[in-house]
């Protein structure tokens, strides 16, 4: 039987292990070793599957069945695959397994009338006996772990077929090339399957029944060598516990030292199946992180988990981990039973206490209530108010509740802190980095930070890198109120560096903005040949030869000099090589170092800059290329509408809507125009002032009427949406279909219209891909989605 599987993940690019098929590989393995053949579809973020694609290997493949791995987030992506296969080719058997299944209602099939079966069991074992049951042309009754529908009845079988317990009786998706790794530098490993802990928040329970099976060490040790005389660089065990089972793990570690398999691995356990000798033996063995699951800092929080840590354990592993030089990170989760902002603060304080960085896999998440876990099952005996809104039986509660101790409004706060306290917005602020993102998101969230240092801290360095002097002041003053603490404010100041645009030739410590052309021997050297860069010198951003060569130069003026990489660059191949430059010198600013938060309030704005290449600016420098638009004439920048935009697009993220008023008056009596102005407000999260101008656009422009009623979904109120739809000509087309079906999800949840009108919107979505598609785009060429184990096909 040939067999097409679909792996949708747009929370991943290609290059991410994330996006690695693990689990539908295995099933395919299996298929494959009992005589079936097929392949694998990625449907990923930068490669997404189009339906032409999808249907180009329809044909070619011929699959019976199609199958999917469900998770909440990809459901609706999947309904859209699905009605595609069905209205093209009803005799194809769509199937869902995966997290999503495992715990779903069999019910759920008649809301999704393009799904056959659910495989609610391990997929190796049942898939492999639906296929059986399919090909002798028995009926499915007697497949275990499976809901089926039959004509208009939908059936659930028994739930508990018979699994091995040694893993390797299911194939390698590695050691049978099944997988391509096509730009993965790390590689998913599954050493084990099941839990025998009973966390209320995890489905892992239901799922294994407390029962742990493995993989031998023969087995691992040989993915473990194949991948990494592929060129892997890292390998990801994605074992529930790793270390369950300490004598079985150090054969492991011991295997892959004795077989010099020098490859580094990521690893994540609980904290009471660790000790010192487990963690030296980790480390020797090229472990460079190993991650706990604390889920909360909070001793009487995570007791009502039942995940049955002590933080004391936590505190304990974490501190030898560090010691011996071992990577560490800690899973956490907020909105749990009984947990307070209170309490979240104490779980982010706890996480920094241990010198963990709040970033990736330490940052948190908010629980998810999914199908299958206690918490989602007997939601209210745990303090869970999932909110009154229409939801489609194939989806759980998910994120979309309350408890009884956080109100919806707390838990986007405690979701703020936690952002608030990423290492990566403290990189980005140090460097510079997404500075609109940033003062938007300390701007749109000061009803949930104003109490925390950071905020306002973050919000000074980021009002100080585009010079918005006013902005910085608010931040300072708002710091200087919440501490009172001369100290503390002394300190931030002497952090701050002011620039003041000069006419007098380059010192040592001054701010040069230039081109640089470069060349070794005559040839060009692209390493320092570039426009517009922005050096503060004295600072080690360049070397010191390179530096005394722009000393001494005015703006405007164009300098040739050389310079010498010392013998002892870390670049070998530049040690000793002689750089000729040239380079033309655009501004120069001298350094203001203020000494008080007095120098800093008297500030007024001082520099001017008007760089004309600004579509290499607003590619190459964000921030000159702001400082270029807030100083350009408006009138001139109207010419170049895209330019106009943007810049009202920056003024509308860091609250300027006095700015971008002033800008949308220049757009009056153009509704077009305004219109465009309305689109970059309302994407800019400006709800209030993109309504303004749609309404003043009115019927000029027709489309304006749904994008307000969009945007009052946004704001949450869909009453008010529903009202205004009701004014706008009833039409079958996809935009206005959507947006009824939206209104109607919200403002009357019980309505009988919903499930056929979400069907409905499904046809005209799938009809608009398809349409979409088949526009001829010249010059445009779209990347190929991954394929895995196509070379079963190309022989």
């Amino acid at each position: 039987m040939n067999l097409i599987f679909i792996n949708i993940n747009h929370d991943v690019g290609y290059e991410s292990s994330e996006s690695i098929p693990i689990s539908l590989s295995y099933i395919l393995a299996v298929a494959e070793k009992h005589g079936s053949k097929g392949i694998i579809l990625d449907d990923l973020q930068d490669r997404p599957l189009s339906l032409s694609e999808l249907e180009s290997w329809i044909q070619k493949v011929k699959p019976l069945i199609i199958g999917f791995t469900a998770y909440q987030s990809t459901m609706e992506r999947i309904r859209f695959y699905a009605r595609h296969i069905k209205l093209k080719h009803r005799e194809i058997i769509v199937t869902l397994g995966g997290p999503q299944i495992v715990g779903m209602p069999s019910g759920a099939l008649e809301s999704l009338p393009d799904v056959d079966v659910l495989i609610h069991g391990e997929g190796e074992v049942v898939f492999l006996n639906l296929i059986k049951s399919i090909e002798s042309g028995v009926e499915l009754t007697g497949v275990k772990g499976l809901s089926y529908r039959n004509g208009e009845k939908v059936f659930r079988n028994e739930d508990s077929p018979d699994l091995p317990d040694d893993l390797d009786t299911y194939p390698s998706p590695y050691l049978t090339e099944i997988l391509n790794l096509q730009g993965k530098d790390t590689a998913i490993m599954l050493s084990s399957r099941g839990c025998k802990h009973n966390c209320l928040f995890c489905i892992t329970p239901s799922v294994c029944k407390g029962r742990i099976r493995y993989h031998s060490v023969d087995r691992v040790i040989q993915e473990m060598e194949f991948l990494s005389q592929l060129g892997i660089k890292r390998f990801w065990f994605a074992d529930p516990n790793f270390t369950e089972n300490k004598a079985r793990t150090l054969q492991i570690l011991n295997e892959k030292i004795n077989r010099d398999i020098t490859t580094p691995f990521w690893l994540q356990t609980r904290s009471d199946l660790v000790d010192e000798e487990l963690l030296n033996a980790l480390k020797a063995a090229g472990a460079d992180t190993i991650a706990f699951g604390l889920e909360s800092g909070s001793p009487e929080v995570l007791k009502k988990t039942r995940k049955g840590i002590s933080l004391e354990k936590v505190e304990q592993n974490i501190a030898y981990a560090q010691q011996i030089g071992l990577g560490t990170e800690l899973f956490t989760i907020f909105g749990l039973p009984g947990e307070t902002v209170d309490d979240a603060r104490a779980t982010i304080s706890f996480v920094k206490s241990l010198n963990i960085p709040v970033e990736s896999n330490s940052g948190s998440q908010q629980m998810q209530l999914y199908f299958g876990s206690a918490y989602q099952n007997r939601c209210a005996d745990y303090g869970f108010h999932p909110f009154n809104r229409w939801k489609p039986n194939y989806l759980s509660i998910g994120d979309q509740y309350e408890t009884d101790k956080m109100s919806s409004p707390e838990i986007r706060k405690v979701r703020n802190l936690w952002a608030l306290a990423n290492e990566q917005l403290n990189r980005d602020v140090y460097y510079k980095q997404r500075v609109f993102e940033i003062l938007d998101f300390l701007l749109s969230s000061r009803e949930d930070l104003q109490g925390e240092l950071d905020y306002y801290v973050y919000g000074v360095l980021a009002s100080n890198a585009i010079e918005e002097f006013e902005l910085l002041k608010e931040f300072l003053i708002g710091f200087k109120d919440l501490t009172r603490d001369q100290e503390s404010v002394q300190e931030l100041i002497s952090g701050l560096i002011l620039f003041h645009e000069s006419d007098e030739p380059s010192g040592p410590s001054d701010r040069i903005i230039f081109d640089s052309r470069s060349y070794i021997g005559g040839v060009p050297f692209t390493g320092i040949s570039g426009k517009y860069w922005d050096v503060l010198l004295g600072r080690g951003l360049l070397l010191p030869s390179f530096e005394e060569g722009l000393l001494g130069l005015t703006g405007g003026q164009e300098a040739q000099f050389e310079f010498s990489f010392p013998n002892d660059y870390f670049q070998t191949e530049l040690q000793d090589k002689t750089v000729e430059i040239r380079a033309k010198i655009h501004k120069i600013f001298k350094t203001i170092q203020p000494e008080s938060i007095d120098d800093v309030l008297s500030l007024s704005k001082q520099n001017h800059y008007d760089f004309p290449d600004l579509d290499f600016l607003k590619t190459e420098n964000e921030i000159l290329y702001y400082l270029c638009l807030r100083d350009a004439d408006p009138q001139t920048l109207l010419r170049t509408p895209g330019h106009f935009l943007a810049l009202s697009h920056m003024f509308a993220k860091l609250g300027k809507l006095k700015r971008v008023t002033e800008l949308a008056n220049l757009l009056l009596g153009k509704p077009h125009a305004l219109n465009a102005i309305a689109d970059t407000l309302a994407a800019s999260g400006k709800f209030d002032l993109a309504l303004k101008y749609y309404e003043a656009i009115g019927a000029a422009v027709p489309s304006s009427l749904l994008k307000r009623v969009r945007i009052l979904l946004k704001m949450e109120l869909p009453a008010e949406a529903y009202e205004l739809l009701k004014r706008a000509p009833h039409s079958q087309d996809l935009d206005y279909q959507e947006a009824l079906f939206e209104c109607l999800k919200f403002a009357t949840p019980e309505s009988p219209k919903l499930s056929s009108l979400g069907d409905q919107v499904l046809n005209l979505k799938v009809r608009a891909a398809i349409e979409r598609e088949s526009l001829p785009k010249p010059g445009k060429r779209y990347p190929k989605p991954i394929v895995h184990g196509a070379s079963r096909f190309n022989q």
